[in-house]
C-alpha cells in the first residue's frame, strides 16, 4: 500500500499540510484500535469465537453425527441407496419411493423426483404408459422399464397394513 499516495489524497480532501494529514490518519488509527480493545474487554472471547467459528460449525456437524451414530440413525450418502438385488421387481408405481425408482435402469434421482411429482399431480398412475408423461422418459427408456414396473399390485409385493387387522368374535362359543 502506498502511504504517500493516501496522505496526499487526505491532504487534497481536507486542505491541510502533510503533517496535519499524518496526525489525522494516526488519530483515526488510534481511535480504531481503542474501539477494538474496548469491544475485546467487553467480551474477551470474541476473538476466539471469530477465529474458530468455522471449526465450531464443523465440530457441531461431527458431534451431531456422533450423537446420531449412538442412536443408530447415522446418515451417510450411501444410506439412501438400496441395492437393486434387494428390491422386489416389478415395482408398484403408485407406492414406490424415490429410492426404489432410483434403482430402475435409466432413472436417476432427478427423474425419480419427477415421477413422484407426476404421481402426485395426477393422483396416481392408471397405466405404466403414464410414465411417458414424465420429462426424461422416452420410448427407449420406457421399453427398459416396462417389465420392471407395474400398476396392479401383485401377490409377491405386499404393502404393510396401515392398521392391524381386527378379529371378529366367533359366532358361537367353541365346544
Amino acid at each position: 500500500m502506498r502511504v504517500k499516495y493516501w496522505i496526499y489524497r487526505l491532504q487534497e480532501r481536507l486542505y491541510c499540510t502533510e503533517q496535519e494529514a499524518v496526525l489525522f490518519s494516526t488519530g483515526l488509527a488510534a481511535l480504531a484500535v481503542t474501539l477494538l480493545l474496548r469491544s475485546a474487554s467487553a467480551d474477551p472471547d470474541w476473538l476466539v469465537e471469530w477465529s474458530y467459528a468455522e471449526m465450531d460449525s464443523l465440530f457441531e456437524v461431527l458431534a451431531a453425527r456422533a450423537d446420531s451414530a449412538d442412536n443408530e440413525v447415522y446418515w451417510t450418502p450411501e444410506a439412501n441407496v438400496v441395492p437393486a438385488d434387494t428390491i422386489d421387481f416389478p415395482i408398484h408405481l403408485n407406492t414406490a419411493t424415490a429410492v426404489h425408482l432410483d434403482a430402475l435402469p435409466g432413472v436417476g434421482p432427478a427423474i425419480a423426483d419427477r415421477i413422484l411429482a407426476e404421481r402426485r399431480r395426477v393422483g396416481g398412475f392408471t397405466s405404466v404408459d403414464d410414465l411417458l408423461n414424465v420429462r426424461g422418459i422416452g420410448p427407449k427408456t420406457m421399453e427398459k422399464l416396462r417389465p420392471l414396473v407395474t400398476i396392479a399390485p401383485d401377490s409377491t409385493q405386499t404393502d404393510p397394513p396401515s392398521r392391524p387387522p381386527t378379529r371378529l368374535p366367533p359366532s358361537s362359543p367353541p365346544s
